[in-house]
């Protein structure tokens, strides 16, 4: 017998009661129900560096990686790009925390440069982080 694979996503979205809009999202696969923020989804990026704008052109770019179930990181699933292009980070860290760091040589000024870092845990919990890295124009 094949095992049929569904996701349902479920929102709903209350404005009049409160005033505000709530977003409730329910996620249903293989049968197991998971709800976003339950322990269910436990892979996370806790720590991003720089945050907004890098006083310097070769800013340490930084994120640490943190399993709250404590499943190790698949360290060969790393990625991080760069304004879109693939980077080689230094990965410190072992096991349910890991911190992925890359230094690039010199980015341009007065301009915004997009970090996006992704990884997987061994059970295939998948985090990602996107931000923004804004280098001001040095006199």
């Amino acid at each position: 017998m094949k095992k049929l694979c569904l996701t349902f996503l479920i929102s709903i979205l209350i404005y009049p009661v409160i005033g505000a809009w709530i977003i409730l999202s329910t996620h249903q696969v293989f049968g197991q129900d998971k709800v976003q923020g339950s322990e269910v989804f436990t892979l996370i990026v806790t720590d991003w560096q720089p945050k907004g704008f890098a006083e310097e052109r070769r800013p340490a770019i930084s994120a640490t990686f943190s399993s709250e179930s404590n499943v190790a990181i698949d360290i060969s699933s790393i990625e991080m790009f760069l304004n879109d292009s693939p980077v080689k980070p230094t990965v410190t860290g072992s096991g349910s925390e890991v911190t992925v760091t890359y230094i690039p040589l010199k980015l341009a000024e007065d301009t915004v440069h997009k970090v996006r870092i992704r990884a997987r845990d061994v059970k295939g919990e998948v985090a990602e982080k996107t931000w923004t890295i804004y280098i001001p124009l040095v006199y």
